[in-house]
């Protein structure tokens, strides 16, 4: 659901249907969405921290890493 949200652009909206949906079941995927609504609204601290739950949840998927170099990036860092 929170991709979706992401998806039609709508950030703030995204992050706390993902953040409902941690609550429910924490799932990396959720927080690489929130991360991602995170990086389009420029927050891109809030966006490297739920990065990191993700990978604490799933250190396998490179989803979360990705979006955390992304964020990372985007703040002037490597």
């Amino acid at each position: 659901m929170c991709y979706s949200v992401v998806k039609m652009g709508q950030y703030q909206k995204a992050i706390e249907t993902c953040q409902a949906g941690i609550k429910v079941t924490p799932w990396s995927e959720h927080y690489c969405q929130t991360a991602d609504a995170y990086i389009h609204l420029k927050k891109y601290q809030e966006a490297v921290k739920a990065c990191d739950e993700g990978i604490k949840l799933d250190s396998e998927s490179n989803h979360p890493r990705w979006l955390r170099k992304e964020a990372l990036a985007a703040m002037g860092q490597k």
